[in-house]
């Protein structure tokens, strides 16, 4: 889910959190740092053209931060509890930037991929933050890009929402059946939340349903 502080700069839920604790701690050179950061990689970000390509590169700047995290926490990396066909995480409504909508869409209509139509246009009626959703079975919150095998069919070029989402709790806290209120604690990387932070400034941002149904 997107936040939008008082400064006005669109950011992640995380990258929100880890402002927020700068402010509580009265770390102002750690928040000033989160946010000259994030300028940074807006002004980057935006001397690229707008498109799939863009989606790719922020998506491999997101991994490239997300390892060099990892290497340099070991201890963190080791937490990690997710595996390949767990995919409880597949069933939140993420969002995402219009160069990732565009990127999606056109493995869509390459037909690299194939989806429920039906059942994104379903799921375009909710927006992240509708609570309605968490009350929904989930067969109809699972995303349209879940495979049968429970295997991401478009994983490589996945939403940097996607990326940031490293589970360090058991894989049971994350079933909603489970834990309606959810349960589930999540590994930061902060420079992997900058540069997402950074694309959603840059991008017109909604649902994933939405913003890949609106390019279809």
């Amino acid at each position: 889910m997107l936040d939008k502080p008082e400064d006005g700069y669109w950011h992640t839920a995380s990258f929100g959190g880890l402002f927020n604790n700068c402010k509580k701690e009265n770390d102002l050179k750690a928040a000033t740092w989160l946010m000259d950061s994030l300028d940074g990689v807006i002004v980057q970000l935006a001397k690229h053209r707008s498109g799939p390509k863009r989606a790719r590169l922020v998506h491999r700047v997101v991994d490239k931060a997300r390892e060099k995290w990892w290497a340099d926490h070991p201890e963190k990396k080791a937490k990690i509890s997710c595996k390949a066909g767990c995919a409880f995480c597949c069933h939140i409504l993420v969002d995402i930037t219009e160069d990732e909508a565009m990127l999606l869409a056109k493995r869509v209509r390459s037909g690299s991929v194939e989806i429920d139509r039906d059942a994104l246009r379903r799921q375009a009626e909710y927006g992240s933050a509708d609570k309605e959703w968490l009350n929904k079975p989930s067969k109809d919150t699972r995303c349209v890009f879940l495979g049968k095998d429970n295997l991401c069919n478009v994983y490589d070029d996945r939403p940097a929402s996607c990326r940031s989402y490293n589970v360090v709790s058991p894989p049971s806290e994350c079933d909603k059946e489970v834990y309606p209120m959810g349960k589930v604690l999540v590994s930061t990387v902060p420079e992997g939340e900058i540069i997402a932070s950074a694309a959603m400034n840059i991008s017109r941002t909604g649902s994933l349903p939405k913003m890949v149904l609106d390019k279809l």
